[in-house]
């Protein structure tokens, strides 16, 4: 199993305005065999930064930066013929709305063995039976008549096992699950996270579980990552992260949670505002104006993501100018 390891990954858009800026530098790690949690709000740029790793970001009006390497290789240098051979088989995707990802005119056993095909020499028969195989693995009753139905008929939560199904087909070392849970019910949401989590268990794959819910997060990904305007503002064992969050946004997010171990509030807290639009991030934090604990500097000056406990970075200059002289290294 192989590492993977991002570095200063940044996304640009060309638009009449000018320039615009979704992903911001953003580096991280995946060892073998972990699950990184990636959470924030919608527009974040969470799925952006994914979709630019696969090389799946493309067009004459998008810039990709930085550096991707995987098995030996910088990704993001690859020509795109070579990069097929990665995407699907080496790292695989699932992607947020299953509906719309499978063709609705195929039967969903046929796209599983089409996958098959592309990244291995078997027959279609072989490459059939795989695919009744990995239908009864993700938990599908009857997957062999199953695998001749069409999308529309599964529910959504099956179709999001079928999606499931599609990504592991050629055994990933990664797999990337965007919002694997976005409009299921509640019951269905954690069989799908227990199903992830018992898969990577399996097979030792390493995840990559984009969210907009850390509670998504708490039982499933060993590391979280929390992103907003396109940045990493603060990265942590998950455990850790829930104890002692340090990024206002962060402590925002778990407040919103309903607790079972506290008394019942009137009304959960919420952060105010919006998100800003990517073209309207300016040289300070983004955050800064729904931040309570806002000062001048905050508005002026950029934060950059820095050690404040053992595997904890957060990206806030109030907090960091709290600490004692010495206590943070760039």
């Amino acid at each position: 199993m192989t590492t993977l390891i991002a570095e200063g990954l940044t996304v640009e858009f060309r638009t009449p305005g000018g320039l615009v800026r979704v992903v911001d530098d953003v580096s991280f790690e995946l060892p073998a065999g972990e699950t990184l949690g990636v959470v924030g709000e919608s527009g974040s740029g969470k799925s952006v930064a994914m979709l630019a790793l696969l090389g799946l970001i493309r067009g004459d009006n998008a810039i990709v930066r930085g550096r991707v390497f995987f098995d030996g290789q910088d990704l993001l240098a690859l020509p795109p013929k070579r990069m097929r051979a990665y995407r699907g088989e080496k790292i695989a995707m699932i992607f947020q709305d299953p509906m719309t990802s499978l063709n609705p005119v195929y039967r969903v056993g046929w796209q599983i063995a089409e996958q098959i095909r592309q990244h291995r020499r078997t027959t279609a028969r072989a490459a059939r039976r795989r695919a009744v195989e990995l239908l009864d693995l993700v938990g599908i009753p009857g997957p062999e008549a199953r695998a001749r139905d069409y999308p529309h008929q599964f529910s959504g939560g099956m179709r999001q096992r079928v999606m499931i199904a599609m990504a592991l087909s050629c055994d990933p070392d990664i797999l990337i699950a965007d919002e694997p849970t976005t409009a299921l019910d509640v019951s269905v949401q954690a069989q799908i996270l227990r199903l992830v989590r018992d898969l990577s268990a399996r097979t030792g794959t390493s995840v990559i579980l984009i969210t907009h819910d850390l509670g998504v997060l708490a039982g499933i990904a060993s590391r979280v990552q929390v992103m907003y305007a396109g940045r990493i503002v603060e990265r942590a064992p998950t455990a850790q992260l829930f104890a002692r969050p340090r990024h206002p946004y962060t402590v925002g997010l778990l407040g919103s949670i309903p607790r079972l171990d506290a008394p019942r509030p009137a009304r959960l807290p919420s952060i105010e505002g919006l998100p800003p639009l990517a073209a309207d991030v300016g040289p300070g934090c983004a955050f800064a104006p729904r931040c309570p604990s806002a000062e001048a500097m905050c508005v002026q000056q950029r934060p950059v993501l820095l050690p404040s406990a053992a595997e904890h970075f957060d990206a806030c200059l109030v907090r960091q100018a709290q600490l004692p002289d010495g206590k943070r290294t760039a």
